[in-house]
């Protein structure tokens, strides 16, 4: 246990290589991780960006005697594809189910992780201890695999009536409920998508990004072989047989094939190039940076695909580079199937030091979610000191998080903390410190 944990500690240890000097990673600890009592699908997301930033780290510090040439390079990618099939699902599983309990958490309700692993049904996990169990449970197709799930018991008596209305009855809160997973990858690709946009990636994240891109998809065409005919009779348990049937019961004409088409289309992102480009500077240049894709100043548009109560919507966005300090962004929503809605969201990043250089670091971005209701969020990032500086102890930087989520936007439905006692808005706080290597 001892050197595990110093081999761990050595990730942040080491300074970035000359050739992946302009990769900026950092591990948070963070009040958010305090689940359920915080309950914040934003502040939860830290933890798997943390763990997908410190493997590529792990993976560069392995290879960096063995990559001088393409051919040890090819070498290096075949022989990490294995482990990489093994994470990226421990990775992504526990946040997926953390969307389940969030609904669940919000209205009042209890819950509890299960997993199946190892040929055992093992109950009454917290989000830790399922996260711990997954990161040793072989992925799908593996001898000792099986599936996370989350039961969990809500009384929806409590969630106000023009919500209940706005969101379809009780068959559009539960389908919330359903569709919380599949939107939680969806979020997590985008947050890692915003992560490479601002600090750049790396190209291992490729696998990351794409497996909760497409998990809709994934996951419909294994609904589709266990149960062909959509019976609610045979496994029942499916997100994808519930979402799909509660969309018919609200009146929706939403298919299983629309929401593979909602998977894939989301692959169509500048995002997803950046990362290709990167496996090919890795192979070629000998340089495992994935650099997002600008043009004038613009990075090419990323599309974000995501399952509501009211249908099945897209989202597009991108930003504008005014200067190195100063950002300017745009994401606009709107239901492709459904009931027609739409919302749009400005937000901007700005880096305070450009002002008052003896801050060294202070970044502040925010955003406003303008809807059918009005939302948005506020976020300080500070660094007092320089990443290159010698002192380990100058390497931390501090953040803080609000979020304000309105249940009648779409953004709010899928990541709103509390709606019980007829609470449509609430806010949602958390602050931690990064360590940057």
């Amino acid at each position: 246990m001892k050197v595990l944990l110093l081999a761990f500690l050595s990730l942040f240890v080491v300074l970035p290589s000359r050739a992946e000097s302009d990769l900026r990673r950092q591990f948070s600890l963070s009040s958010a991780y305090f689940e359920p009592y915080l309950n914040s699908n934003e502040g939860m997301a830290l933890l798997p960006l943390s763990l997908i930033q410190a493997y590529s780290k792990l993976f560069d510090i392995t290879t960096d005697s063995f990559r001088d040439h393409w051919a040890k390079r090819l070498v290096n990618i075949v022989v990490e594809a294995p482990i990489s099939y093994w994470i990226i699902p421990a990775f992504s599983l526990p946040y997926h189910e953390l969307g389940h309990a969030r609904v669940i958490s919000a209205a009042g309700g209890y819950y509890y992780y299960g997993s199946h692993s190892f040929g055992h049904n093992i109950k009454n996990l917290n989000f830790w201890s399922l996260s711990g169990l997954r990161l040793i449970t072989p992925s799908l197709g593996i001898p000792g695999g099986g599936i996370a799930y989350t039961i969990g018991k809500v009384n929806n008596a409590h969630v106000s009536p023009a919500l209940t209305r706005a969101i379809g009855g009780d068959e559009g809160f539960s389908l919330i409920i359903f569709a919380g997973g599949i939107n939680n990858q969806m979020l997590l690709a985008k947050k890692l998508a915003t992560m490479s946009y601002e600090n750049n990636g790396h190209f291992l994240y490729l696998g990351h990004y794409v497996n909760n891109k497409i998990h809709g998809f994934v996951y419909t065409l294994h609904d589709e072989d266990k149960n062909p005919n959509n019976d609610p009779k045979v496994n029942e348990g499916s997100d994808v047989g519930l979402i799909v049937r509660s969309y018919q019961k609200m009146g929706y004409s939403i298919e299983r094939k629309d929401l593979k088409t909602l998977s894939l289309v989301t692959l169509l992102s500048g995002t997803t190039i950046s990362y290709l480009r990167g496996y090919y500077n890795y192979l070629v240049n000998n340089d495992s940076v994935a650099r997002p894709l600008e043009l004038y100043g613009f990075r090419i548009p990323d599309i974000n695909g995501y399952i509501n109560s009211q249908g099945l919507s897209f989202e597009i966005e991108s930003d504008y580079r005014i200067f190195p300090y100063l950002t300017v962004g745009l994401a606009y929503e709107f239901i492709w199937k459904g009931r027609f809605g739409q919302e749009f969201t400005p937000r901007a990043r700005y880096n305070l030091a450009s002002a008052f250089p003896v801050l060294n670091e202070m970044w502040l971005s925010c955003d406003l979610v303008i809807g059918s209701s009005v939302g948005g969020s506020l976020n300080i990032d500070y660094a007092p000191f320089p990443l290159s500086a010698d002192n380990f102890w100058h390497r931390f930087s501090y953040f803080f998080d609000l979020q304000v989520h309105n249940a009648f936007t779409l953004y709010g439905q899928r990541n709103i903390v509390s709606i019980a006692n007829g609470n449509t808005i609430a806010t949602s706080a958390f602050a931690g410190f990064n360590l940057r290597y």
